[in-house]
């Protein structure tokens, strides 16, 4: 196979790149090392910015509204009405990724 860009690990990045590019019209060449996608040990913990992405809800583990940031001589208290953070399980991250990149380069 010819490839325009090769991606050597199938995590989060590497899957949002072959995306990337798989819509800008590259095909695309991504090589993990292990059998199942996401098999990591991770909190699997992602941040507002991280849930504009369309990430579906149903792989959504649980929500937190409020975060305690500590420190030796402080603490502050954030919360707000919608979630600042949710943990996912990295396997169903990674197979929701996965899928949405291979529907990209099948359009094509």
């Amino acid at each position: 196979m010819k490839y325009d860009a090769v991606i050597v690990g199938a995590g989060p990045a590497g899957l949002k790149c072959a995306e990337i590019l798989a819509k800008n019209g590259k095909e695309v060449g991504v090589f993990e090392k292990n059998k199942v996608i996401g098999k990591k040990v991770c909190a699997g913990g992602l941040t507002i910015k991280d849930l504009n992405v369309g990430i579906p809800e149903d792989i959504y583990q649980r929500e937190f509204n409020r975060i305690v940031i500590r420190s030796p001589k402080n603490q502050i208290l954030i919360e707000e009405d919608k979630p600042l953070i949710i943990t996912v399980n990295r396997k169903d991250l990674g197979k929701w990724m996965k899928e949405k990149a291979e529907d990209i380069l099948i359009k094509k």
